[in-house]
C-alpha cells in the first residue's frame, strides 16, 4: 500500500506582540468563552484582518492595472495611426 505524505508545512515566523494586563485578561475571557486557546484566536483575527486589508489592496492593484492595459492599447493605437502609409506618407 502507497503511504501519502503529508504536504510540507510553511515555515514558520515568531512574532512576539506585549498586551496590557487588561486587554490579555478580555482575551482570556474570550478564549475561554469560544473554547479556543490565544494562540488560536490570535492568528484567527490576525488573518481575517490581513485579508480584509489584503482585498482592499488587490482591488486597487486590479483597477491600476486594468487602466495601464487599456493606456497600452491606446499608445499602440497612437502609435499605428502616426505610421507613415505604404507610399511614404503621413496621414
Amino acid at each position: 500500500m502507497t503511504r501519502l505524505s503529508n504536504p510540507p508545512e510553511a515555515p514558520k515566523v515568531s512574532r512576539a506582540i506585549r498586551l496590557d494586563k487588561d486587554l490579555d485578561d478580555q482575551l482570556l475571557l474570550v478564549c475561554k468563552t469560544l473554547g479556543v486557546n490565544p494562540n488560536a484566536y490570535l492568528k484567527q483575527v490576525v488573518g481575517e484582518a490581513i485579508n480584509k486589508h489584503l482585498s482592499q489592496y488587490r482591488i486597487e492593484q486590479g483597477l491600476i492595472n486594468s487602466v495601464t492595459a487599456q493606456m497600452e492599447k491606446m499608445m499602440v493605437m497612437m502609435a499605428a495611426q502616426e505610421e507613415p502609409d505604404n507610399n511614404g506618407h503621413s496621414d
